[in-house]
This record gives C-alpha cells, sequence and structure tokens, in this order.
C-alpha cells in the first residue's frame, strides 16, 4: 500500500459502552428532546414576561398604580382646559381626599382633582409614584403631598421597602430610589426570585384581566385598584362602625408601630425625602404643597401633651427651609370620632366634610395664588 493510499483509509474507532448500557431508544431521545424544549420554552416565556412587566404591561406587576395611572391620562387628554391637581399619599389620602365632594364644577378653568393614594405609600413609596407619574409623561399643574404624625417618623428607608414592595417595582424604579439607598447598586434577593417565577407571583393581576370570574372572595376584596370611582377616590368598605369595633381597630393599631408612634418624632431621611419632591416639582414647574392628613380626638389623645407643639415646628421647618405651603389640620370641631373608622382612616361621612372644607379653606385659595385659576 503507497502513501497515497494508506491516506484514502478511513479509520472507524469505536468506544467501548460500559457493560449493561443500552443505546438510547428513539422514544428516549424524543422524551429528552421534549424535555429541553419545554424548558426552552418556560425560559422564553419568562423572559417575555419580564420584559412585559416593565415595559408593556405594568399594570401586572403593580395594578393599584397603573390603573389609576391610565385613569389620570385619560383625564389629562379630556379635560386639557382644567388644570390638574394630583395629591400623593397612603391609604389615609386614599380614603380621605373625595375629589367628587370638593364642589368643583365640570367646566374649563375649574381644577380637576385626582386622588393617587396607595395603600402603604408613606414618603418614599409617594415620591416613588409621584416620580413614575411625571416620567410617563402626565404633567399636573400642581401636587399635594400628604404628611402624617405617624410617618414621618419612618425609618424604614429604601433597603425595607424594595424587601416588601420587590415584586411591584421594576428596573426603572430602583433607579428612582437611588438617591435615597444606601446601596443604589444592589437588586434585591426577592426582586430577583419573583422575576424568575412571574406566572406565580402575578397570579392575581393576571387573573384579574383575563377571567375576574376565577379570583376567590378574599382576592377580589385584594383588588383596590378595581374599587376606586373616576377620581381615583376609595371609599372606606364601612359605612359606619360601631363603638365596639372601633375600640378593637384601636387595640390593633397601638400594637402596630407602623401605624402609630407613641410620639412625634421625624426622621431625617423623610426629610430627605420631602426635599426630593420639591426639588422635583421645581425642576418641573409644577405647583407643590403639603397636606397634614387629620386624626381623630382619640388617636391625638395617644401623643404626649408636646406633639401638637413638635407638630407646629415641624410645619414651619417645611415652610421655610423648603419654601412649601402646607394645609394644616382642620380645626377640632370639624370632625368626630365617628368620622372615622378606626383613629386615621376616613369613613365615607368624614371624608366628604374633609375634602370640602380642604377645597375650600385652602387649595381654591391656594390654586388663586399660584395663578391657575380665576378669582
Amino acid at each position: 500500500m503507497n502513501l497515497a493510499t494508506a491516506f484514502r483509509v478511513r479509520v472507524r474507532v469505536r468506544v467501548p459502552r460500559a457493560a449493561g448500557a443500552r443505546a438510547p431508544t428513539p422514544r428516549r431521545r424524543a422524551a429528552r428532546r421534549a424535555v429541553l424544549s419545554g424548558a426552552a420554552a418556560l425560559a422564553a416565556l419568562t423572559a417575555g414576561m419580564a420584559v412585559a412587566l416593565d415595559v408593556g404591561r405594568p399594570q401586572w406587576r403593580d395594578p393599584e398604580f397603573y390603573v389609576r395611572l391610565d385613569r389620570l391620562k385619560r383625564w389629562q387628554a379630556e379635560a386639557p382646559d382644567r388644570p390638574l391637581v394630583v395629591a400623593f399619599g397612603s391609604s389615609r389620602t386614599q380614603n380621605a381626599i373625595n375629589p367628587a365632594a370638593m364642589g368643583y364644577p365640570d367646566r374649563p378653568g375649574s381644577p380637576l382633582v385626582f386622588n393617587m393614594g396607595y395603600r402603604g405609600a408613606r414618603p418614599l413609596a409617594a415620591y416613588l409614584h409621584f416620580t413614575r407619574t411625571l416620567d410617563a409623561g402626565v404633567r399636573p399643574r400642581a401636587v399635594l403631598f400628604q404628611i402624617a404624625t405617624s410617618e414621618v417618623g419612618e425609618a424604614n428607608g429604601v433597603e425595607g421597602l424594595s424587601r416588601i414592595w420587590a415584586p411591584r417595582l421594576s428596573i426603572g424604579d430602583m433607579a428612582r430610589f437611588a438617591p435615597y439607598s444606601k446601596t443604589p447598586t444592589a437588586t434585591p434577593p426577592r426582586w430577583l426570585g419573583d422575576r424568575l417565577k412571574p406566572w406565580a407571583t402575578y397570579r392575581v393581576a393576571l387573573v384579574d384581566e383575563w377571567a375576574p370570574g376565577w379570583l376567590t372572595q378574599a382576592e377580589r376584596n385584594g383588588c383596590v385598584w378595581d374599587q376606586a370611582d373616576a377620581y381615583g377616590y376609595v371609599q372606606h368598605p364601612l359605612a359606619t362602625v360601631t363603638p365596639k369595633q372601633r375600640e378593637a381597630n384601636f387595640a390593633i393599631i397601638r400594637k402596630n408601630p407602623h401605624q402609630h408612634h407613641s410620639d412625634f418624632q421625624p426622621e431625617e431621611f423623610v426629610w430627605r425625602v420631602l426635599q426630593g419632591e420639591v426639588s422635583r416639582c421645581r425642576a418641573e414647574g409644577v405647583a407643590v404643597a403639603f397636606y397634614w392628613i387629620p386624626n381623630s380626638p382619640a388617636y391625638w389623645s395617644w401623643h404626649p401633651p408636646g406633639d401638637r407643639a413638635r407638630v407646629a415646628a415641624y410645619q414651619r421647618r417645611i415652610e421655610a427651609e423648603l419654601g412649601a405651603v402646607v394645609f394644616p389640620y382642620p380645626p377640632d370641631d370639624l370632625l368626630a370620632e365617628e368620622d372615622f373608622a378606626d383613629g386615621h382612616h376616613f369613613l365615607r361621612r368624614g371624608a366628604e366634610k374633609y375634602s370640602r372644607w380642604l377645597a375650600d379653606t385652602h387649595l381654591s385659595p391656594w390654586l388663586r395664588s399660584q395663578g391657575l385659576i380665576g378669582p
């Protein structure tokens, strides 16, 4: 055999198979392909869902905010000749500010007040919702920020809120939090975990959109976004509260440091958030004011005697250092214990009284001073 012939010789090498091993059967190969294909499909769907949650369908991630935002956008488009005024705060604002009760007529030049209150939205979360609103293209003429005695002492900063609200947050939200975070580049571990199992994490919002009849009553009650009226106001689920129910509510609140502080001790972290709100408003040319959300007489009685003076001093600091107007508490004879469900959440009757008082006594004069409405 010459050299050329030797190069044309094909050599087949067999790798010995382990004893007892059998060649894969067609069914095993098909099963393997099915598993790999399913895993690839799941990965693709999960990636697609992640994009949708941040860009295409953010209402699946945070329906309570984005359903309201859609309504707010519709108002901006449908009533461009009415100055838009948006109130941001927690569930206390959600149950307190009833724009329909403020008495503003539906005509050009009349204020259009919208309630963007949100459950658990203490100052940092209110800042988040405010910046989300502006970044979504909504341009209110004026914004109102809630301040509450039990919330300005909030020490649970970005890291705490990120743990609690991880499923609701986007990549953009992380950037909004950056100025107030101890670790601005960190991503909460829970956020990553929720994004890896989005179909379970966002099940209620998905079912609410595609098949709301499948939700249980408990899940249905949790869909606060479906309970808001055209102006964002959410009426308290109870029309009245018996003395026994109120006492039970008081007992719960007094044990919860997040709902009641034994005394008024503002945190500098919250002050920085208020500064950020005012700075962004000034940069955007938006008029800004703060308002003390009322407490009931019994709620106030839990505070030490000097707290009213400390509250007044905090208000003076806001006005002097931030240059912002603060709408004060209403007079003691305006609201009764029966206007509240638990000392700090309004019942419907109380919300109507407070909203009309706020509009007539403070909001309308302030809007006139800003040149946003006529005399």
